[in-house]
């Protein structure tokens, strides 16, 4: 009986719609005759003034109709748009982008260079001349850029991540003072950014369960 009542059950499903709209074709039928019929009796009406009349009755009754029936795209889509909207959702979406900048920086100023060792036979001369022309120029390019591009807009989400009571363990990396002058610092910054948007979604996730 089980599978009887399953196949009749999924034809009712696949017919219901047109089974309902096929009844409303009829009823409507039988009330625009009767409407003829009613507006027939009043005295000096044309045929195409009763046409007329009906006409724009049911475009009205339509349009009302349709009106009122709920679009199902825009029922699903409005909770993601506010989801998407919403002011920690817009904050997690700085952090990333601050994140990126980050990581875009490191790629600009390249690699941290690898310096001569004893191990490979410099000698003292050989480390001091590396570190002046090499070393030195790459840590004063880091430090002047990241203070010109980075430091202003990593203590301003900081704040801001604070000001809305969250505390993540990068939060607490983004926030530490002290000059950022190497390639592995600036990288620590932006490792710091992704932790707190990991974090974000997680507690996300968790408030939806």
């Amino acid at each position: 009986m089980r599978p009887i009542k399953r196949w009749l059950l999924k034809q009712y499903s696949d017919v219901k719609g047109n089974a309902k709209w096929a009844f409303l074709t009829l009823v409507w039928a039988m009330i625009i005759d009767a409407s003829k019929s009613l507006l027939r009796l009043t005295p000096h009406i044309h045929d195409w003034e009763i046409w007329l009349l009906i006409l724009a009755v049911s475009m009205a009754v339509f349009i009302y109709v349709v009106g009122k029936v709920p679009g199902p795209a825009n029922q699903s889509s409005k909770p993601e748009n506010q989801k998407a909207n919403s002011p920690i959702s817009s904050l997690r979406e700085q952090v990333a982008q601050l994140g990126r900048d980050l990581f875009a920086f490191v790629r600009e100023k390249g690699p941290e260079p690898e310096g001569p060792t004893p191990e490979s036979g410099a000698t003292i001369d050989d480390r001091m001349r590396w570190l002046v022309e090499v070393k030195s120029p790459l840590s004063l390019s880091i430090l002047h850029g990241y203070k010109l591009r980075f430091e202003g807009r990593v203590m301003d989400m900081f704040h801001e991540l604070r000001e809305k009571g969250i505390a993540y363990e990068g939060v607490g990396e983004l926030g530490s003072l002290g000059q950022v002058n190497s390639i592995a610092q600036v990288k620590a910054k932006a490792h710091a950014c992704f932790n707190i948007v990991k974090e974000m979604d997680i507690a996300e996730e968790e408030r939806n369960v």
